[in-house]
Parts: C-alpha cells; sequence; structure tokens
C-alpha cells in the first residue's frame, strides 16, 4: 500500500513523500512539490502494480541507445549470426529512430510511423519484419526489468511473410543430384536428402559425431558464417539430438571417409582445401549447378532436401511427432505447421487403412458365421 508524507525542505518549504513497496517487496519514495501530484502518483503507483504494470520511477527517463546494451547483457545465449544480425539492425534503423527516445514516451503509434517509415524508404519487408520483431523482443526485456509497464509493439501489425515455396524432390531426383555433384560432396547429398539434417549441422559435423555400426548420427552444433568468418556452436533450437540412419548411407558414409574426403580438423565434410565445409561457398560453387545438371527446379534450394526428407517419411507413415524428432524441431507442433500442407496425404491414408480394417473385419465375420 503506498502512502503519502509532509516533509518540509532545510528552506522550509513543504513538500510530499510518497513511499511504496515495488513487486519485489523493496521499500521506495519519491518527493513532489504539490500535494495532488503525490497524492495522484500514490493513486498510480497502485493501480500499475495490480494490474502488473509497474515501472521503477527511477528507470523512467532511460532511452533505447542506454537500454541496448543492456539487452545484449540479458540476451547472452545469441548465436554469433543473430548477435551480427541484431547489432546490424539496431544501428541501421533502430537507433536512429528510437535511441534518444525514452523507452516509456514510445507508444503504438510510434511503433506504427518507424514501420511505416521503413516502407516509405523502400526497406525490404522481410528487414522491417525482422527490425520489428528486434524492437518488439528489446521492449520485451525492457518490460521485465520493470523499466516500462506494458510493450508498446504488441498488437502493432507488420506485413506477413508470404509462405516460401517448398521443393520436395523425389528419392530418384536426390541420386540424380547426388550424381551431379563432385564425389567428395555425394555423401553430402545423401545426407541432406534422406536425413534431414540442415546444412549448417551438416557442415559442423564431425568424424566422432558419426556411430556407423549403429547407424546414428549425433547433431548437437551448427557452423554458422558472420563477416566472412566460420563459427561452430549451438544448434538452432540449443538442443542435441541423434538421427537414424538407413544402411545404404552408413555404406556411403563409410567411403566418404575412406576416400579421405574428411577435414584435416576432423571434420566429416571438407572444402578441396581440407578445411571445415562453408555453406555458402558451397552454394554458389557447387549447389547451384548441380541443380542445373540434375534438371531440377531452378529455385530448388539446398533446405529442399530437408522437406525432401520430411515428404518422404510422411509418404511412409511417420507421424509429426516422430518427424520433428528427426529434423530437430523445438515442437511437433512446429511440424505441423510448416508441413501442414503435406499431412493431409497422410491423414488420407490412414482413413482409408481404417475403412479398409472394417471391410475386412466384415468380410471375416461373414465367412465364419
Amino acid at each position: 500500500m503506498a502512502w503519502t508524507k509532509r516533509i518540509t525542505t532545510k528552506d522550509g518549504e513543504p513538500r510530499y513523500k510518497v513511499y511504496w513497496y515495488d513487486p519485489s517487496g523493496s521499500q521506495r519514495s519519491k518527493t513532489f512539490s504539490k500535494s495532488e501530484d503525490a497524492r495522484r502518483f500514490e493513486r498510480t503507483v497502485e493501480v500499475r502494480k495490480d494490474e502488473g504494470e509497474y515501472q521503477d520511477p527511477a528507470l523512467s527517463k532511460i532511452t533505447l541507445r542506454a537500454f541496448w546494451p543492456r539487452f545484449l547483457e540479458a540476451s547472452p545465449h545469441l548465436r554469433a549470426s543473430t548477435l551480427a544480425l541484431y547489432t546490424g539492425q539496431a544501428q541501421k534503423y533502430l537507433l536512429p529512430a528510437f535511441g534518444n527516445q525514452r523507452l516509456s514516451a514510445i507508444t503504438p503509434l510510434d511503433v506504427s510511423a518507424f514501420i511505416a517509415g521503413l516502407n516509405e524508404h523502400g526497406v525490404g519487408d522481410a528487414t522491417v519484419r525482422a527490425s520489428f520483431r528486434l524492437l518488439r523482443t528489446i521492449l520485451n526485456k525492457a518490460v521485465m526489468a520493470n523499466v516500462i509497464g506494458r510493450n508498446p509493439a504488441v498488437g502493432v501489425k507488420v506485413n506477413s511473410a508470404p509462405r516460401r515455396e517448398m521443393h520436395f524432390a523425389s528419392a530418384e531426383e536426390v541420386v540424380r543430384l547426388a550424381e551431379a555433384v563432385p564425389e567428395r560432396y555425394e555423401a553430402l547429398i545423401y545426407l541432406l536428402g534422406f536425413g534431414g539434417l540442415r546444412i549448417g549441422e551438416t557442415a559442423a559435423l564431425d568424424i566422432a559425431d558419426l556411430d556407423l555400426l549403429r547407424g546414428r548420427v549425433t547433431v548437437s552444433k551448427t557452423a554458422t558464417e558472420v563477416a566472412g568468418h566460420l563459427s561452430v556452436g549451438p544448434t538452432k533450437t540449443g538442443s542435441i539430438r541423434t538421427v537414424s540412419i538407413p544402411s545404404f548411407l552408413r555404406t556411403i558414409l563409410a567411403a566418404h571417409i575412406e576416400r579421405g574426403f574428411t577435414g584435416a580438423d576432423g571434420s566429416v565434410f571438407s572444402s578441396p582445401e581440407g578445411g571445415r565445409l562453408r555453406p555458402a561457398n558451397f552454394r554458389r560453387r557447387v549447389f547451384a549447378s548441380a541443380v542445373r545438371a540434375a534438371v531440377l527446379p531452378e529455385r530448388f534450394r539446398i533446405h529442399d532436401l530437408r522437406h525432401t526428407c520430411a515428404a518422404l517419411l510422411i509418404s511412409q507413415g511417420a507421424g509429426p511427432k516422430e518427424i520433428a524428432e528427426r529434423l530437430g524441431h523445438s515442437s511437433p507442433v512446429v511440424t505441423m505447421t510448416v508441413y501442414a500442407h503435406v499431412l493431409p496425404s497422410l491423414d488420407e491414408r490412414l482413413t482409408a487403412g481404417l475403412d479398409e480394417t472394417f471391410q475386412k473385419t466384415l468380410i471375416e465375420r461373414r465367412n465364419a458365421g
């Protein structure tokens, strides 16, 4: 409960000091020269505490520029590529727009105007969405720190991302693609198409991650490139998973190792010079021409091999949970969202199977009678 106490300064001037307890239980105070201002603040602070919108008055003047380092300190697990992306977005878009503005003074209209300004200056939709997401994330951290009571970016709309077209290759097309790349990359194509790994995860694999006797691959890290520097860190979801691989892929990987296509640092896949495979170089120097040679759609991407693996699993009757575990999705919900347009075919087949089972049961009962 907040309360107000009348005090007197050394000059004999009356002042009004409001005392209250913040959500952590610490006693706080603020002094006003007018009684009505103190009473108004006393009522406001209690209402905000009750509604979960309390903010620390001492922090109410902090600007986005001043809060930015605190945001980074509160986000220690950002991958190097994400940190570089956030830093670039902040320096180019967020700090020029909001850097000197108090976080507590940012309104939903300000956020909407920011988005409109980027659109008017021809900034691409993807960049606008990314900048907005970063701003919303920063403001969420400010709410958690009691700097602001409510996130003004919540409820603000931006143009939704168009659904990226997926291409699903057949098993025969995966074989054609593997035959179209240099021999040192055949195993890579097969592992992407039939293992479902991300290209960064594949590039980060070490020989120690392979258990070919049991047919298992441990996926615990991913390779990313930032400003020309290749780094290996945690996977996208931060989890470790074990992927079972078919016997033909064990044989292919064993032959790959025997031929000396591994890296000097123990990596499974390497560049011709012997260093760890760089995904960007592989896309540009190898994959694009192989797609053309294999007569696949021109817009077929490396990531479409991952989609291909998911489609092959679905065609064999695998459910969302099984696919999520193999592909490393954070939950089956993600799987169902990404592959919702493919899963109905599985549902239809399962339904047909139930009907077939019922009809078979009726026939058996008639024959028994």
